[in-house]
């Protein structure tokens, strides 16, 4: 029995990587990275889009 649900978490990502076994993750309205919990924790794009890893300039949240 599969479930399907939509989790909008800005601020408490352990709770989303705890309770999924698939994540999606979006950056400005489109999909950067899809996989299992820990595939999301080391991807690249998403540390850079949500944790500011890199210096790339990115859409609106690189304007000052």
């Amino acid at each position: 029995d599969r479930r399907h649900v939509v989790l909008d978490d800005h601020e408490g990502e352990r709770m989303v990587l705890s309770l999924s076994d698939t994540v999606f993750v979006l950056d400005f309205g489109e999909r950067i990275a899809a996989g299992t919990p820990d595939a999301i924790r080391n991807d690249a794009r998403v540390r850079e889009a949500y944790l500011g890893d890199t210096q790339l300039e990115r859409g609106p949240k690189a304007t000052p």
